[in-house]
């Protein structure tokens, strides 16, 4: 994993892969209460893999935050592999 987003992610339960949402580049994973979108973007001189998050209501937020809690205090290479 290469950012601080995606530690976070590989840290929420019940996230389920959707293939008929997801394509050549990009990648959807949805919860009851989360929603993640990784995408690759730029371009062959510039490649980016961005990650998005969407929660729903205050159980989808704490559940986010509490993720990204648990990364608070580990080092950095272990935050972003």
């Amino acid at each position: 994993m290469g950012s601080l987003t995606e530690s976070a992610v590989s840290l929420l339960d019940g996230l389920v892969e959707v293939p008929e949402a997801s394509w050549r580049s990009s990648r959807w994973r949805l919860s009851d209460t989360v929603a993640v979108m990784n995408y690759d973007g730029g371009d062959r001189d510039n490649p980016r893999r961005m990650t998005l998050v969407w929660s729903h209501g205050e159980a989808g937020h704490g559940q986010v935050q509490a993720a990204l809690d648990g990364l608070r205090g580990l080092p950095d290479a272990l935050a972003t592999r």
